[in-house]
């Protein structure tokens, strides 16, 4: 039987995996989602990065929902670590179409 740190971290990581599904789609593709980057210092930031600093922050101040947090952004930080652009951190412009 599972416990319930377990429960609750799978239940984060479904969570992960419904958002990725009808947010990225089935499809690992850079420079997709132009409409939704989030460039801020001329630095773009990857979604991996992000969740990787949420999880950061919320592992130190929030403890009651740790694991369905955990769950989640693990899932989304594996999930843009597989993208080839995953350390590109260059601003790109609408249109842009670079192959890797």
């Amino acid at each position: 039987m599972l416990n319930l740190k377990t429960k609750q971290f799978i239940s984060g990581s479904a969570v992960a995996v419904l958002y990725i599904l009808l947010y990225f789609g089935l499809e690992i593709k850079e420079n997709t989602n132009m409409d939704y980057h989030i460039n801020y210092l001329d630095i773009h930031w990857h979604h991996w990065l992000i969740a990787l600093l949420f999880l950061v922050i919320l592992e130190l101040y929030n403890k009651t929902l740790v694991y369905y947090i955990r769950g989640f952004f693990i899932v989304i930080i594996i999930h843009g670590l597989l993208y080839k652009d995953r350390f590109d951190f260059t601003v790109k412009k609408k249109g842009y179409n670079k192959r890797m």
